[in-house]
């Protein structure tokens, strides 16, 4: 069985939006999608992130 899952920057890119739609609920105590951003951004090293969209542009 093959199946296609999201990579890095498809997750920065979910949280991301996720941060946006909560921006003006006002509570939100924590916001963690924000720590996972950070941490994913650490993680993975640049090149890698954008090598990834390179290889799906072809």
């Amino acid at each position: 069985m093959t199946m296609n899952i999201a990579g890095p920057g498809a997750l920065i890119v979910a949280k991301a939006h996720k941060i946006w739609e909560r921006t003006s609920n006002d509570d939100r105590v924590r916001d963690k999608d924000a720590l996972d951003v950070y941490r994913l951004l650490q993680a993975i090293p640049t090149d890698d992130l954008a090598a990834r969209k390179l290889a799906s542009a072809n």
